[in-house]
């Protein structure tokens, strides 16, 4: 083929090249481009996160939340006091607020599985189940209603930090006594996540200290501490 007539065919199909690989980058795709992950897709707009104008919202505990007990004690084998710890991830529940901020009480309630509990001494959780049958089938739970809260600002804002008071009545053991939770926590992308601490006493729900040779003294104050994640929705 004559060199002359050559030259413009070469141009011709580098041009073709060209434009076919900006087409491909620009509106094509490749076997080897990244999926969009599906924990990144919304399902719904809770799950994307909404704005709230004060209408009435329905907050359900997640998995992954735990609850926790903590008692100081001093034990023979340390020289130095401790505190006894025992966990558990079994707690579900949901409180519903209405459209000025106030708790529905007849459709909210938090239950911990009691049975669940566990520490790093099975001793000490053989006793909480024998002997001051917390967790044991008769108690295998505890019940808290929430009634009021305190300190809350309304309506709340997707990024906002929640700092408020949560009373009402917590049942261990079939004894029922008021309680008062202080929660500080963090709305995010229709989740709040945050902690939530109160205490009580071992004589408020009749709960008889362990006597184990093992443990020389206990304190009478247990600490109670959660953990939670909890999915916003409009009610």
């Amino acid at each position: 083929m004559n060199l002359r007539y050559l030259k413009p065919l070469i141009v011709i199909v580098l041009v073709l090249g060209v434009f076919a690989v900006l087409f491909s980058l620009f509106y094509g795709g490749t076997s080897d481009s990244e999926p969009i992950s599906s924990d990144r897709i919304p399902e719904t707009i809770e799950d994307a996160g909404f704005v709230h104008s004060g209408e009435a919202l329905r907050l359900e505990i997640l998995g992954g939340s735990t609850v926790r007990y903590l008692v100081g004690e001093q034990l023979a084998r340390r020289d130095l006091p401790n505190d006894a710890i025992g966990v558990t991830g079994q707690v579900e529940g949901l409180i519903v607020l209405d459209g000025s901020g106030a708790i529905d009480q007849e459709n909210s309630e938090i239950v911990v599985m009691l049975e669940s509990l566990e520490s790093d001494e099975p001793r000490r959780d053989n006793y909480l189940r024998t002997r001051t049958s917390i967790g044991s089938p008769e108690f295998p739970k505890a019940v808290f209603i929430p009634q009021e809260v305190s300190g809350l600002d309304w309506p709340i804002g997707e990024g906002d930090r929640l700092i408020f008071d949560m009373v009402g009545h917590m049942t261990i053991r079939g004894v029922t006594n008021p309680m008062t939770w202080s929660v500080e926590a963090l709305w995010d992308q229709g989740v709040i996540t945050g902690q939530a601490k109160t205490s009580i006493y071992f004589s408020d729900y009749q709960i008889p200290k362990p006597t184990l040779l093992f443990i020389l003294s206990m304190d009478d104050e247990i600490r109670l501490e959660a953990d939670l994640l909890i999915g916003v929705s409009r009610r």
